[in-house]
């Protein structure tokens, strides 16, 4: 009897995730892809985008962008930070246009040393998305003002292994993906 027992807790834990998906805190399947994103998606998820999601999502997904702009005023100690997210944004776009449109659309990293520049980038027909370390952000959320997104981190810390500009990058992919 406490072989068969035996035999039945193990084929359980074999045979059972090899049928169900069983996801971490920092995934999400999209189009059938397993995504991780370098935050809990719970605490992502707890941004506030302003002045809405469906703001965000109607200026990514109801006409595609013939180009996205990845913006950052350039500062020695958050660069690093804004590399990291600025790959995360353009891996997961990709995979979104793909799905949704069947194309790719072309995403450009710059550095900028002002807001001034940002403005430049606007006059064109193109979404930017400006990156806002603590440097210059008071909060962290995530703000559409017509197509400009700016993406705002109030710290630096990872005392939970990611920083507040990782949480509102997560936020930005993940409304995208509902």
């Amino acid at each position: 009897m406490i072989l068969f027992a035996a035999l039945v807790v193990i084929s359980i834990l074999v045979f059972i995730p090899i049928f169900v998906k069983v996801l971490g805190p920092n995934q999400k399947e999209y189009a059938g892809v397993v995504l991780t994103f370098r935050t809990n998606i719970k605490d992502a998820e707890d941004v506030r985008v302003i002045p809405n999601e469906q703001t965000l999502k109607d200026l990514f997904l109801r006409v595609p962008p013939n180009r996205i702009d990845l913006v950052w005023i350039d500062n020695e100690t958050e660069n690093p930070y804004y590399a990291v997210d600025g790959f995360e944004i353009a891996a997961k776009l990709s995979v979104i246009y793909q799905y949704n449109f069947g194309i790719n659309v072309d995403i450009v990293p710059a550095n900028v040393s002002s807001v001034d520049e940002v403005r430049n980038l606007l006059e064109q027909d193109n979404i930017v998305i400006l990156m806002l370390g603590p440097s210059h952000a008071n909060k962290t959320a995530v703000t559409v003002e017509n197509n400009l997104v700016i993406l705002e981190g109030q710290s630096l810390e990872t005392n939970k292994e990611y920083t507040d500009i990782d949480l509102s990058t997560t936020k930005v992919l993940l409304t995208l993906m509902e």
